[in-house]
């Protein structure tokens, strides 16, 4: 995985060429809802909302930032230790580099990167994000667009302790429909395995996301998120 990220990132350096009918620049704003069931589908692991603001430059690239707040029901690590109930609130900024383009098929790379706080009855924790994506996404038809994509999600713990509290590699896909060029309601599904705590935190993950995107001014909706 760590090699084709390295692949990818050197790949995502070459300026992407086949952009047929490419939207002009604009700000894109989304918010989304997401839901985290348990391992076994017996419960509610995650559940909260993220929006996200982000500036698509004319050659399609994206700047923006990112914001999330969970609530935690079921048990969280903090330290190494599981607890439950709590809640987290975390802020990211992100980068989408185009790689290449095929005709509606369109594969870019996307770096997040920033900080979030846990907290719960007994204590609170501070974690630094990376997050490392290929995604490729198609245009079907005048209304439709699918997504499929890798993501590798890294949390640091800065406190209590420095530790690496989760390692996640997911899978992910979904689908958009655009309700007109510059809104598009979407659905997501992420799911793979996170690895922290030295194996004490591994878990099975799937994360379902239900959202909106906006594309402010003259842009169009339907491109890579």
């Amino acid at each position: 995985m760590t090699r084709l990220l390295l692949c990818l990132i050197a790949f995502s350096a070459i300026p992407a060429r086949g952009h047929a009918q490419t939207p002009p620049p604009s700000f894109l704003f989304g918010a989304a809802g997401v839901l985290r069931p348990t391992a076994a589908f017996d419960g509610v692991a995650a559940a909260g909302a993220q929006v996200d603001l982000r500036y698509r430059f004319a050659q399609g690239y994206q700047l923006g930032a990112v914001v999330e707040g969970l609530a935690l029901p079921e048990e969280i690590f903090v330290g190494g230790e599981p607890t439950r109930e709590g809640g987290s609130f975390a802020g990211r900024l992100l980068a989408m580099l185009p790689i290449a383009a095929l005709g509606p098929l369109h594969f870019d790379f996307r770096l997040a990167t920033g900080a979030a706080l846990l907290r719960t009855a007994a204590q609170s924790s501070t974690r630094s994000l990376t997050e490392f994506a290929f995604l490729a996404t198609m245009l079907l038809g005048e209304r439709w667009m699918a997504r499929a994509g890798a993501i590798l999600a890294i949390e640091l713990e800065l406190s209590p302790g420095v530790e690496v509290a989760n390692q996640a590699q997911l899978l992910s896909a979904g689908a958009g429909y655009a309700l007109s060029p510059s809104y598009m309601v979407y659905a997501l599904i992420d799911a793979g395995g996170s690895l922290g705590y030295d194996g004490d935190n591994a878990k099975v993950i799937v994360q379902a996301t239900l959202g909106m995107r906006v594309a402010l001014g003259r842009g169009d909706a339907r491109v890579a998120f």
